[in-house]
């Protein structure tokens, strides 16, 4: 079995199970897991209420503390912000909508998870 630290795609899978739990004990509604609309992705959809939550996950597994200013540059904001265009006009909704970050700490027992609101609005 391949080492989960040596692993970028399943230490990516570990941060969003872990990423859905938390979003579920927060009573959202998780929608999509990974949706793709050509090369965007989207790393969760939820519902908090009638708001649409796009979620971005970010996960490491080395001894520091993710800075979420790290992760995002204004180019994954607005692929973020097409892929969500693309959802809402698919599946024909109209909600408010608003893009957060999750920061997973996987090295630590347990992870520990920090949850960014509203840390894109586009224009």
């Amino acid at each position: 079995m391949t080492n989960i630290r040596n692993n970028k795609r399943q230490t990516g899978q570990k941060g969003e199970d872990l990423a859905v739990d938390y979003l579920m004990g927060l009573n959202y509604e998780v929608r999509e897991r990974n949706f793709h609309f050509g090369h965007l992705e989207i790393d969760i959809i939820a519902f908090d209420g009638d708001l649409m939550v796009v979620v971005e996950v970010k996960s490491v597994f080395i001894g520091i503390e993710p800075d979420p200013v790290q992760y995002l540059t204004r180019g994954q904001f607005r692929n973020l912000t097409k892929g969500a265009a693309a959802y809402l006009q698919l599946k024909g909704l109209t909600p408010e909508v608003r893009f957060d970050l999750l920061c997973l700490s996987l090295f630590r027992n347990p992870p520990l998870i920090r949850h960014f609101k509203d840390v894109w609005i586009p224009h």
